[in-house]
């Protein structure tokens, strides 16, 4: 890209309420960002104002009240993963459970997400993907891939949970035994184990 398509901004964090917070925190950060970034298209996922957004979320999400409950390996839950970096998955989406069962009152866990696969010409597919079909199981919507090579380690904070009660909500299972296998050996295969 040229550097014209770059500007200079000045982002200023402070705290807009005077007395008694008004020397609390106020902090200027000169950046340069893609001139494209700044604006305000809702077909953009990535633009000034959804990272705004996902920065005000993080902050509820770190205040919000965390359910160690029980959540065994191969559930499947919904996680919002909002703003990533390039190839990181981004979004709210479904995710398989993935930590064994002996740690799962840990305050994290490890989960695989899950993406669509609908459209199979316009997305891609890795070695380490597992295809899976939607069932009554799993409460998959369509076909769907495990995405493999994205597994990682969250905050149960970031578990969909219900309003009322704070208990994560649990969508499904994977109880295929053939999906199990192919994710394990999957797993397994790229960590070199």
């Amino acid at each position: 890209m040229a550097e014209t398509d770059y500007v200079s901004v000045d982002l200023n964090i402070g705290v807009d309420q005077k007395e008694p917070y008004e020397n609390l925190f106020q902090e200027w950060y000169p950046v340069d960002m893609h001139k494209d970034f700044l604006e305000k298209k809702e077909n953009k996922k990535h633009n000034i104002n959804n990272h705004s957004k996902w920065f005000r979320d993080k902050i509820k999400m770190n205040n919000k009240k965390q359910q160690l409950a029980e959540i065994n390996k191969r559930k499947i839950c919904f996680v919002n993963f909002w703003m990533n970096v390039w190839t990181e998955i981004n979004g709210r989406r479904p995710v398989i459970i993935y930590k064994h069962d002996e740690y799962r009152y840990w305050e994290d866990i490890v989960v695989i997400p899950i993406t669509s696969y609908e459209d199979e010409e316009n997305k891609s597919k890795d070695r380490f993907d597992v295809e899976i079909e939607a069932s009554e199981t799993n409460w998959l919507d369509h076909k769907s891939l495990i995405k493999v090579r994205q597994i990682r380690c969250i905050s149960k904070k970031r578990l969909q949970t219900w309003k009322d009660t704070g208990a994560v909500i649990i969508k499904g299972k994977i109880d295929d035994e053939e999906i199990k296998k192919l994710v394990d050996n999957n797993t397994r295969v790229m960590f070199g184990i």
